[in-house]
């Protein structure tokens, strides 16, 4: 019975080893997003515009 509880203690280890990991790799991958993401921002700052639509200058109604 202690051989039991000590190989499912390891198993346990083992699954929030691979757990820790994947977390890691989430948050890596977020704060990589999260730059992304700003640096979108910025460049639709700099070119004036946050749509990817031209913007019309001056509208007329009826022409």
């Amino acid at each position: 019975m202690l051989q039991e509880s000590f190989i499912r203690i390891k198993s346990i280890e083992y699954d929030l080893q691979k757990t820790k990991k994947a977390l890691l790799a989430t948050a890596s991958k977020q704060v990589e997003l999260a730059d992304s993401l700003e640096s979108l921002k910025v460049t639709s700052l700099t070119r004036g515009t946050s749509s990817c639509w031209p913007r019309i200058k001056s509208y007329t109604p009826g022409r």
